[in-house]
């Protein structure tokens, strides 16, 4: 039971470094204007509606590679043939991106076309890691 827990928290970890990863590299190409307060919610609103869409870009690699690293790393660390935690952790993502889509306020567009992205990566990226222990 406790592998299991930690498999989902570790899989977690490892699709959310993998996100920011991308979302870092995003802040080299597309650095905060100079005194801009990134406490300040609506300021980094604005900045990011107006990113062009390389950036949206980058954020749904990020989206794509984390999810299915996070599914791989969760199916890995458990040792289960079973989807069950796999899944599980994909619908953590997919909270946590709607929170980030509510906190950020994306296009539309792209909150709806990258909604699917973490529940269906992770679950890919099972397949991935049930397939490598053959």
């Amino acid at each position: 039971m406790m592998r299991n827990v930690l498999a989902v928290v570790a899989g977690f970890v490892v699709a959310a470094a993998v996100m920011m990863g991308c979302e870092f590299a995003n802040s080299f190409l597309y650095p905060f204007p100079p005194g801009m307060d990134t406490n300040d919610l609506e300021a980094v609103r604005d900045f990011a509606a107006a990113m062009p869409l390389s950036a949206l870009v980058l954020v749904a690699i990020g989206w794509t590679a984390g999810s299915f690293a996070g599914g791989f790393a969760t199916t890995r660390i458990a040792r289960t043939g079973s989807p069950a935690l796999a899944q599980i952790m994909g619908l953590l993502l997919t909270a946590g991106g709607v929170f980030n889509a509510w906190m950020i306020q994306n296009p539309p567009w792209f909150f709806w076309g990258g909604l699917p992205v973490f529940f269906l990566f992770a679950m890919l990226g099972h397949h991935a890691a049930v397939g490598a222990r053959r």
